[in-house]
């Protein structure tokens, strides 16, 4: 009962946290390892990743969760296909987990910057993101983390959902 009171906080604290964020800007977080369960994407890993394709990761995902333990969900984009791609070819889902797994998002300081509106209108500011990392001089030390911390889960208006982008430097 606890487990599932700390991942409904965290879903509360992240969500209003990513409505409250200025958009589109670029700021460091420190964070801890954070436990999460991934499922690669199954097929061509130089085409941009299909609905379906991602679709099926996910549910894979779930299959071998208990889903009530599901914070966010999420893409990773692998650091070195991300400037080619802007985030087009996704090589994992991953789910941000409320009890420990085998699989985390490692410590560390984080670039992070969160984008309002659909998660397909998310690819445009792969740009942005990555020439605010080196304008400021850092360098991407690990994959992108693309995290939907609004979805449907909170509103059915898209305009309004909000998707964290981050990676370690």
């Amino acid at each position: 009962y606890q487990a599932l009171l700390d991942v409904n906080s965290a879903i509360r604290r992240t969500t209003e946290q990513a409505i409250a964020a200025e958009k589109e800007t670029l700021f460091l977080e420190d964070l801890p390892q954070l436990p999460i369960l991934m499922s690669d994407i199954m097929g061509d890993a130089s085409e941009t990743t299909s609905d379906e394709a991602w679709s099926e990761a996910y549910s894979r995902l779930l299959a071998v969760s208990d889903s009530r333990m599901i914070i966010h969900i999420g893409s990773i984009i692998e650091r070195d296909e991300a400037k080619r791609s802007l985030g087009s070819i996704i090589s994992s889902v991953y789910a941000l987990y409320g009890k420990p797994s085998q699989d985390h998002i490692p410590k560390g300081k984080y670039a992070c910057m969160y984008f309002a509106g659909p998660v397909d209108d998310v690819r445009p500011f792969y740009s942005k993101y990555l020439a605010a990392i080196e304008h400021h001089g850092f360098s991407l030390c690990s994959d992108i983390y693309e995290e939907l911390t609004v979805s449907y889960v909170v509103t059915s208006d898209e305009r309004k959902h909000v998707t964290k982008i981050m990676a370690k430097v």
